[in-house]
């Protein structure tokens, strides 16, 4: 409950990518899989949409402390795979930093998935409340 899980997080990005460009499923799941592994740059802004407060000194915080799950350096880049990422991430829910969304997800219990859905309630209450 709160961030979204890896599986929330690609489903909604596959997604994406068909509604924005019209490609089927497997083509956007195909595109998806091409950006890993990442950089720092893109790993923080992955978890930063997943509703993790991420950050360069959280990265450093998080290899110092957890260097066995730390992304490979590769030519002096971080080389992330979805693996390190969900370290990453799991590190910084524990620790307790999330954005102010995924922290009232989790207050109230709710999953991204189950927000979306009240969400779509919502609009069609309203959308039937101004029809009749």
């Amino acid at each position: 409950m709160g961030p979204l899980t890896r599986q929330e997080y690609e489903q909604a990005t596959i997604q994406g990518q068909m509604d924005r460009f019209g490609m089927t499923e497997a083509e956007a799941r195909a595109s998806h899989e091409l950006r890993y592994p990442k950089g720092t740059v893109h790993a923080i802004l992955e978890l930063e949409r997943r509703g993790l407060r991420s950050s360069e000194w959280r990265v450093l915080a998080f290899v110092d402390a957890h260097p066995d799950q730390a992304p490979l350096v590769v030519g002096g880049s971080r080389a992330w795979t979805k693996e390190n990422v969900d370290a990453f991430a799991r590190y910084l829910e524990e620790r307790g930093d999330l954005a102010p969304a995924a922290a009232y997800r989790k207050e109230l219990g709710l999953s991204w998935q189950q927000e979306q859905e009240l969400k779509r309630l919502v609009k069609a209450e309203k959308e039937a409340s101004h029809a009749g």
